[in-house]
C-alpha cells in the first residue's frame, strides 16, 4: 500500500462501551482532521479501516461517524454498538527454533538426521479461563536468525517442526494462525488428531528463528481465538488506522492517513 499522508489521525483505546466486554476487548476511538485536503461530503467520500495485528480476515471496515465538524474539518468515531472494538486475545505463543544442537524455549524435541532437522513443540493446553501472564512477543510475526551460526542469511538450517496441542477442551479442528502460516491461509495450518498421544498436529517446515503463533478455530467470520486462548484488556497488540477518500468523479481510493499505534506497549 502507498500512501499520502494529508490527514491527521488521533487514535486512542479505552474499554469497550458495553460492560460485559470490558475486560475481554479493546475499542478504538479515532478522531480525523482533514483540514489539509479538501473533501467533498467527508460521511460518504472517506472510509476508515482498522487492522488488528497485520491480520486482514477480521479487519473493521465501514465505520460510521458519530460527529462531523465541518467547519473544523474534522470527524469523530467514538462508537457505542461495539463496531469499533477488536477482541483483545491473548498474547501470543512462540517456538524458538535458533538453535539445532540443542532445545530451545517451548521445544520438546530436536533430532538432526543426514538431511533435515526435526523438532518438535511441547505439548501445551487452550488457555480460556486461565489468569494473564505478561510477557513480550511478535504480535503473531517472526525473525530468521540462529544462534548455531554466525551468517545467519547463509548457514541457517530448515527444520520440520510439529506443533503440539491438548486435545482437552478442543470442540473443533484448531488451526495454526500466524505470519508462519499466512494467518492460517496455508494447507498446513490445519492440524489433525493424533489418537496415540491424543494431541492435535500439524508440521510446518521452517527456517531457523523465533515464531510467534497462536491455536484458532475456522469460522465463515474469519479465525476466532477466543475459545481456545482467552482474551484480556491487558494484552499488548498493534492496530493500524487506513484512511482512504474516493474524490468526486474519481474511479480509485486514495489512501490518504495511515496511522499505527500499540496499546499496552511493552516490546523491545
Amino acid at each position: 500500500m502507498v500512501f499520502d499522508n494529508q490527514v491527521k489521525a488521533g487514535v486512542e483505546i479505552v474499554p469497550p462501551s458495553q460492560t460485559s466486554q470490558r475486560r475481554l476487548m479493546q475499542q478504538l476511538n479515532i478522531m480525523l482532521n482533514y483540514g489539509a485536503r479538501e473533501v467533498f461530503d467527508p460521511r460518504n467520500a472517506i472510509r476508515v479501516v482498522v487492522r488488528q495485528n497485520q491480520r486482514w480476515d477480521n479487519a473493521i471496515y465501514g465505520l460510521t461517524p458519530t460527529m462531523i465538524r465541518e467547519n473544523q474539518q474534522t470527524m469523530e468515531f467514538r462508537n457505542f454498538d461495539g463496531s469499533n472494538a477488536f477482541l483483545a486475545g491473548n498474547e501470543f505463543r512462540f517456538a524458538d527454533l535458533r538453535f539445532v544442537r540443542t532445545r530451545g524455549a517451548n521445544i520438546a524435541r530436536v533430532a538432526m538426521e543426514e538431511d533435515i532437522v526435526y523438532a518438535e513443540t511441547v505439548p501445551e493446553p487452550i488457555r480460556r479461563g486461565q489468569a494473564y501472564s505478561q510477557y513480550l512477543d511478535m504480535n503473531g510475526q517472526y525473525g530468521i536468525f540462529t544462534a548455531d551460526r554466525q551468517n545467519f542469511d547463509l548457514e541457517s538450517e530448515y527444520m520440520l517442526v510439529t506443533f503440539n496441542l491438548k486435545n482437552e477442551g478442543v470442540r473443533d479442528t484448531p488451526y495454526v494462525v500466524g505470519a508462519l502460516t499466512g494467518w492460517g491461509t496455508m494447507d498446513d495450518a490445519k492440524m489433525s488428531l493424533n489418537k496415540e498421544t491424543n494431541t492435535w498436529q500439524t508440521t510446518l517446515l521452517l527456517k531457523q528463528g523465533w515464531y510467534d503463533y497462536q491455536f484458532a478455530y475456522k469460522t465463515p467470520d474469519g479465525f476466532v481465538m477466543s475459545e481456545l486462548e482467552g482474551d484480556h484488556f491487558e494484552t499488548e497488540n498493534e492496530y493500524e488506522v487506513f484512511i482512504y477518500y474516493r474524490d468526486m468523479g474519481s474511479r480509485y481510493d486514495e489512501l490518504i492517513g495511515y496511522t499505527h499505534i500499540n496499546p499496552n506497549r511493552r516490546r523491545l
